[in-house]
């Protein structure tokens, strides 16, 4: 939980550098804040930065009333998997709002993009941790709310994940032979077109 907070803590100060750094960086005779495209990246950062934070409360209110040790680690593995993407997230596209500055020694925002890749890899990164949080989440079993570490050898709760594998993988591959049925037709006619095309050129 701590490295988590560091690294939203992390993601929040890179972006306020970002955001002055659009205020003050003039092209075109205006700042480079003003332009709408970088305007819609910042947004997305900051939603981003908001995710982070608001997962970081909702777990360090809940930690406390956790009842056992396989929720509170799940807990846990789903703060730092949010805030690994938040922070990485926020500081690669943080040098990129900087330009070429951004990857120079005299600018502090590559220290950031640093810190943050050895804080969301440190004990697990974010899919391990998303993995991690899977197996820690809760089912029902027979009634009762049990963790997936607790059930896995149970048949009901193979019968289930069986269940749930097998509807997804059918959906899956029924989307994919529509997708197939419908793309395919068109080869035929891109290709006539293209000879049609060249020939009349000619």
């Amino acid at each position: 939980a701590i490295a988590s907070a560091e690294l939203c803590g992390l993601a929040e100060r890179a972006l306020e550098i970002s955001l002055d750094y659009l205020k003050t960086r003039v092209q075109f005779g205006k700042p480079i804040g003003s332009f709408q495209a970088l305007q819609h990246r910042a947004v997305d950062l900051y939603i981003q930065k908001e995710l982070a934070g608001a997962v970081l409360d909702q777990v360090l209110e809940t930690l406390d009333r956790a009842p056992d040790a396989a929720t509170r680690s799940g807990l846990a593995s789903r703060l730092k998997a949010r805030c690994s993407d938040a922070a990485l997230r926020v500081t690669r596209e943080a040098i990129q709002l900087h330009g070429a500055i951004g990857f120079t020694d005299d600018c502090d925002i590559g220290l950031y993009l640093k810190r943050a890749l050895v804080l969301a890899a440190w004990l697990g990164n974010a899919t391990q941790h998303r993995r991690r949080y899977v197996a820690l989440s809760s089912v029902i079993v027979n009634g009762e709310w049990k963790s997936l570490a607790t059930a896995r050898h149970g048949t009901r709760f193979k019968n289930i994940s069986h269940g749930i594998t097998r509807k997804y993988t059918e959906k899956t591959l029924d989307k994919r032979k529509r997708k197939i049925s419908v793309a395919f037709p068109m080869f035929p006619l891109l290709i006539i077109g293209s000879v049609f095309e060249r020939s009349g050129r000619g």
